[in-house]
Parts: structure tokens; C-alpha cells; sequence
């Protein structure tokens, strides 16, 4: 790529916009003066090489299909990236809890494990891949959400075979309302 200078211009500046893989590589610059007795070069520069990353989206995936969950259930959520460099790890994020979980990437998965699900889980649940290229930390765009719901039943107000059925949903006890409701409905 040759860009002309003005004179008396010492400095030269190359704006690259839209930047893409196809600029990775090595550059330097070089002075060339053309005179009346021809032309006259500078030696090259030192060389400055250009890394460029685009990072797939990752993909999100919960074991729960429906992402409803009781109490107690076990989820495994799976972190996933297309090959594009080796290693990394991806960060788990969720909606209400603070912090995040993080885990090495193996084959470009991740399986988060929860053996056993609190309300605490119930929320919003997302990855984000990171990795490391040319010393440089780079992290992709967050995939999209799965939704974890974690409920609960419980027999209130009575004895072991009598009371109100009530279920935990969404961060609330309610009772469960229906005329001629009985034991075989609670198997």
C-alpha cells in the first residue's frame, strides 16, 4: 500500500477503518524522496504486527429442555464456541446472582454443573468465550439467554395427607386452586 505525503509533511498517518482478518500481518513504513537524480529510500521501519480477532458468538445450552426445575433437581448448562483458536475458557453469567463461574474450555466446551438447584439459581443464565492471542486477552460477544425457573411443592396448613398444595414459581409461594382436587391428583 503506498499513500503519497505532501511536503513538507514528516509524519504520515494510515487509518484502517473497518477493520477485518484480512489485515492481519506484518507492517513497516518506508521514506522515498524522487528527485531530479532519481529516486532515494529509506530503510524499512521496524515491522509491527497487526492481530485481528473476531470471535464467534458462543452457544448456550441448559440439560432442562422446558429450563422448569424443582427444588433439588441437578442442570448442567453447556458453554460451546466454534474452533477458531485453542484453549480459553468461557465465563457463566446469571441474572441475579453476583460474580460469575468460570471454566476451562476442553474441545471448546464448558459444562457448569449445579447437583442441586435453590431458588438462588431461578434467573437468566449466559456465556462469554475468552481467550488469549498474540499475548492479548480477547473476549466475545455474550450468547443468548436461557431461562431457569426453580420450583417447589409443598403441602401447607393440615397434616401429612391434608392441607393447601402450594408451589414455589418465580420467587413466590402460591396454592393451587381447583375444585375436587384430591390424592390421586398429587401422584
Amino acid at each position: 500500500m503506498t499513500q503519497k505525503a505532501v511536503s513538507p509533511q514528516t509524519t504520515m498517518k494510515l487509518n484502517v477503518s473497518n477493520v477485518d482478518p484480512s489485515h492481519m500481518g506484518s507492517y513497516s513504513c518506508q521514506y522515498r524522496v524522487q528527485g531530479s537524480s532519481g529516486n532515494i529510500s529509506s530503510n524499512h521501519s521496524h515491522s509491527i504486527n497487526i492481530t485481528v480477532v473476531d470471535l464467534s458468538i458462543p452457544q448456550i445450552h441448559i440439560s432442562e429442555p422446558t429450563g422448569h426445575l424443582t427444588k433439588g433437581q441437578s442442570l448442567n448448562i453447556n458453554c460451546s464456541t466454534a474452533p477458531q483458536y485453542p484453549g480459553g475458557t468461557f465465563k457463566l453469567l446469571h441474572s441475579s446472582l453476583s460474580g460469575s463461574q468460570w471454566l476451562p474450555a476442553t474441545n471448546h466446551i464448558a459444562v457448569f454443573k449445579i447437583h442441586a438447584v435453590t431458588y438462588s439459581h431461578d434467573g437468566n443464565y449466559s456465556c462469554q468465550y475468552s481467550t488469549q492471542v498474540s499475548g492479548r486477552t480477547f473476549n466475545s460477544s455474550v450468547s443468548r439467554t436461557e431461562s431457569v425457573t426453580v420450583t417447589d411443592v409443598r403441602l401447607a396448613g393440615g397434616g401429612s395427607c391434608a392441607g393447601r398444595v402450594e408451589v414455589y414459581h418465580s420467587g413466590d409461594w402460591g396454592t393451587v386452586c381447583e375444585d375436587g382436587w384430591g390424592l390421586p391428583d398429587a401422584d
